[in-house]
């Protein structure tokens, strides 16, 4: 009997034993296993956000070179932009005063402005160019007070030729002459409405600025317009000009 009753305390020992082995391994390999697979997820978690950082970053840095590049085509555009209308009043006998009220002049002004304006926007990433001048063709009309002559040209893709050219602004034959349909929203004249800081502009005391975001006349776009001021040595402000870039451009 005590044999037997020893025989039997040690297989039960031995039992014992063989699940207590059996529960610590089970128990270390779920640990083990539940380490690993945090720290992989926490490898993950860091390589996200260092990912993420790393985009960040360059888009930053992109976008940063982006407006860099267009405001110093911006400023080239309005030395451009000065030279040709000085150039051209001085061709005429005229004086900037002298435009108003003064179709002829105003035509043969734009019509040298449109070629040059065009080759801008042809080597910039944005969507149009402008140069409104600080005139109107007609101060007898009852909306004259807020309305001013220029050109404004759009692309309409993204890919450039003479062919993706549309007239916003300006005079419609001039545009036509050059192989430029107007825009299905077109108008001859600006409206300075829709340019509220448009009496602290007039004093010219700035390199460039970029406008709000503004929605164009009559369409759904969206746009900010970075701006120079056009001023002559005497003073005199002549208007401004400068870059669309639209909303669907990016």
């Amino acid at each position: 009997m005590q044999l037997s009753f020893k025989s039997k305390e040690r297989s039960m020992k031995r039992k014992l034993f063989v699940y207590m082995f059996f529960l610590v391994t089970t128990i270390s390999i779920t640990l083990l296993m539940g380490l690993f697979l945090f720290g992989r997820l926490g490898t993950t978690e860091q390589d996200f956000h260092k990912k993420l950082s790393i985009q960040s970053e360059y888009f930053t840095k992109n976008m940063e070179s982006y407006w860099d590049d267009l405001a110093s085509m911006n400023i080239a555009l309005g030395e451009t932009m000065q030279n040709t209308l000085e150039t051209n009043l001085e061709k005429q006998g005229l004086t900037f005063s002298q435009l108003q009220d003064n179709p002829n002049a105003l035509y043969a002004l734009e019509n040298d402005m449109i070629q040059p304006l065009g080759q801008y926007l042809e080597r910039s990433n944005c969507s149009g160019a402008y140069v409104q001048l600080d005139t109107t063709i007609n101060s007898t009309l009852d909306n004259a007070q807020t309305q001013r002559s220029g050109v404004y040209l759009q692309k309409t893709t993204m890919s450039y030729s003479k062919e993706d050219l549309i007239l916003y602004r300006g005079i419609a034959n001039i545009g036509k002459k050059h192989g430029i349909m107007p825009h299905r929203k077109w108008r001859q004249e600006f409206d300075i409405t829709l340019v509220p800081d448009y009496e602290e502009l007039k004093k010219g005391n700035f390199d460039y600025s970029l406008s709000n975001i503004i929605q164009l006349p009559y369409t759904g776009e969206r746009i900010a317009l970075l701006r120079v001021p056009l001023v002559g040595k005497d003073g005199t402000f002549y208007g401004l000009c400068g870059f669309e870039i639209s909303q669907s451009w990016f």
